[in-house]
């Protein structure tokens, strides 16, 4: 059987109303808490640790968080989910087993490799100067932890294979939170950043193993087979190929970013960009953990190409309106965001960068759509040829505008690879639907950018009429909110049958056909 075969046939089984809208809220949990709890964390670990020791934790960090994203079981969480009738579970053990054997094979290999390269990182790439000590241990670890989160992400797709998101919710708070918490403990202690990350490879492996109870005593007829067919390992390979390859495009691509940052610049500098960026990748997140769905979406309607491109265009839509809102109040209030939050400094050296940021990952996030619906449709080569093309644009720009214009060449060259990424939109639209929508993107970029820019200039207008702090914040928020709104109501952007359909997205089956 064929792992797209089984994608659709794990996309047709049956969801209660109220089984999809707790899904919704749990898989909200895993993004809105971690949010928030690192929202406020990281003034207080900046502060503590310092501008250039909070340069090394992010750079480090860049290690250590991307290879959550690193997710070798996207075979799993198909099959799996196929298996609730239990028909052939010997094919199922062997599909998680040969999953095992090569997330365990990549992850030793990373796991050697920074380990082996952390001195010569810390000391002649990153040129860490007096932080090469601790640079090289931390990295230490994070290959450890690297190694260990590539498993723990192994083991969360069985679960959410199951359809278990309230289990997955929980071991992915269990890990956000502990994390957090955790770090904040350390750091009000006056541990530094070795500390730090050992403090994270603990949390690693507790989570890891609660996520390996949990697997198990959901899938408890399980049996690890170490002998699997050729074929079939190499269908597994095959499938996961294109979904590594652009994860590693966009871990390549941050790590030499950051690595760029430190050894032109220095770890204070690098504090500044990662704090701009950090709300520009809250924003993807939040889109991605919306989106999420597409993905079995749109393997089950791969033979339907009117209700899919009605999917689609429902879809980017919705996730259109909240992208440049944000957008447009975080570039307007980046100066009095910044400063409220973190201090004067930061939005001085930050602001720019912010807004360069945000522009940025807003076009990654309306991309998310398309993103889901290719990997649905069975094509993750199409994300991995484009996260690619992405790196080849943005790394040499990056090193080229860095030297000469600071933060903001380098968040520029990123910008650059985030348009490519968009830009591709509408070759999959020529390629899935035969034809790029013309009419819908001028109709929405139309409305969407008369109703961002009105609040835009609400917000920049009462600027001086407020107080500023957060009250003040959140009052010209409010503002433009209602402006925002206002004018997509008369402009008629969303008509009452799309409103229907939002409305019964996360409540109803029949919403997902696209009807």
């Amino acid at each position: 059987m064929r792992i797209v075969q089984v994608l659709e046939m794990a996309s047709e089984h049956h969801h209660s109303s109220l089984g999809i809208l707790k899904n919704a809220a749990y898989s909200f949990t895993t993004w809105f808490l971690p949010l928030i709890l690192g929202f406020v964390a990281t003034p207080v670990i900046i502060r503590k640790l310092g501008d250039e020791s909070y340069g090394l934790y992010a750079l480090v960090l860049g290690f250590v968080g991307y290879s959550f994203n690193l997710n070798l079981g996207r075979a799993i969480t198909a099959y799996v989910a196929s298996n609730e009738t239990k028909t052939d579970l010997r094919e199922r053990d062997e599909i998680i087993s040969s999953s095992l054997q090569l997330s365990f094979l990549v992850g030793f290999v990373g796991l050697v490799s920074i380990v082996l390269l952390s001195g010569w990182l810390s000391r002649d790439v990153y040129r860490l100067g007096a932080l090469v000590e601790d640079g090289s241990f931390s990295l230490k670890l994070a290959g450890i932890i690297v190694f260990v989160s590539i498993l723990t992400n192994l083991l969360w797709s069985a679960i959410q294979g199951l359809h278990r998101f309230d289990v997955f919710a929980k071991l992915s708070n269990l890990n956000g939170i502990s994390l957090v918490v955790l770090n904040l403990v350390l750091v009000l202690s006056g541990f530094k950043v070795k500390a730090i990350f050992v403090g994270n490879l603990i949390v690693a492996v507790v989570v890891c193993l609660a996520s390996l109870f949990a697997a198990r005593k959901l899938i408890p007829d399980f049996r690890f087979r170490r002998k699997v067919g050729g074929s079939l390992f190499l269908k597994v390979l095959a499938f996961n190929g294109g979904v590594v390859g652009y994860q590693l495009s966009a871990n390549a691509l941050l790590l030499f970013e950051r690595g760029a940052i430190v050894r032109f610049r220095d770890p204070d500098s690098l504090a500044h960009y990662v704090v701009a960026m950090m709300m520009g990748l809250y924003l993807h997140a939040f889109i991605a953990s919306v989106a999420l769905v597409l993905f079995p979406l749109s393997s089950s309607l791969k033979n339907d190409k009117e209700k899919l491109k009605a999917l689609y265009l429902k879809a980017m839509k919705a996730v259109s309106v909240p992208i440049v809102f944000i957008a447009v109040s975080l570039v307007v209030q980046r100066e009095l965001f910044l400063t409220v939050w973190l201090g004067r400094s930061y939005a001085d050296e930050a602001g720019t960068v912010l807004a360069i940021h945000v522009a940025g990952f807003a076009l990654l996030a309306s991309q998310i759509v398309v993103w889901q619906m290719v990997e649905g449709l069975g094509y993750p080569q199409y994300n991995f040829l484009t996260a690619l093309g992405a790196l080849v644009v943005s790394l040499p720009l990056m090193y080229l505008f860095l030297p000469i214009y600071g933060l903001e060449g380098a968040a520029v060259a990123r910008f650059a690879g985030s348009l490519l990424i968009f830009s591709v939109t509408f070759i999959a639209e020529r390629v899935v639907f035969g034809n790029v929508e013309f009419r819908f993107w001028l109709s929405l970029l139309g409305k969407l950018g008369l109703a961002g820019s009105l609040s835009g200039l609400i917000q920049w207008s009462l600027r001086s009429l407020v107080p500023g702090n957060w009250a003040g914040f959140l009052l010209l928020l409010t503002a433009g909110g209602i402006a925002f709104v206002l004018t997509l109501m008369i402009v008629r952007f969303l008509r009452r049958e799309e409103l229907d359909w939002l409305s019964r997205f996360f409540a109803k089956r029949e919403a997902f056909s696209g009807e």
